[in-house]
């Protein structure tokens, strides 16, 4: 499954806002027990995404980034 590329605020706007396809954005933390288990769906998201070319999708850590 490919892996789901990782943001901060300082590339944010052009991983997110300036792309040129659709961005799904998981805000995550490591402790955040709901994120990890929304993570096998968002990869599959991403392996769907990516294989049509029609958007990614992409994660920020929390934790990191405020």
């Amino acid at each position: 499954m490919p892996e789901i590329s990782a943001t901060s605020y300082k590339t944010f706007t052009a991983d997110v806002l300036d792309a040129d396809i659709p961005v799904l954005v998981q805000f995550t933390a490591p402790w955040c027990r709901p994120c990890k288990a929304m993570q096998p769906i968002l990869e599959q998201i991403q392996e769907v995404l990516q294989a049509t070319k029609t958007g990614k999708v992409v994660k920020v850590d929390i934790d990191q980034d405020l």
